[in-house]
């Protein structure tokens, strides 16, 4: 039977210096959160998830599926801002 490595261990085999770097960024994030990140107003973010269908579940918001579906619907969101969401998630 293996034990477990230490977390040390696991973090050399992943080329990262702390753990932290892989939660940049939480997956759901709320309506304050999104738009702070997205540099646009509250009322926006909600009033943009209405209009595109995507759901808020317990106050929180999917960024990946918030960013793909207004982009979809046609909507622009700044690019460098949206970018970098996506990417957080990565």
């Amino acid at each position: 039977m293996t034990r477990p490595q230490p977390m040390c261990e696991w973090l050399r085999g992943t080329g990262r210096d702390t753990i932290e770097e892989d939660f940049l960024m939480a997956n759901h994030l709320t309506p304050d959160e999104l738009s702070e990140a997205l540099g646009l107003a509250r009322k926006q973010v909600v009033r943009l998830c209405v209009e595109t269908s995507v759901p808020i579940y317990n106050g929180r918001i999917d960024k990946t599926l918030f960013v793909r579906s207004v982009t979809a619907a046609g909507h622009r969101l700044p690019p460098e801002q949206a970018q970098v969401l996506l990417e957080a998630s990565a």
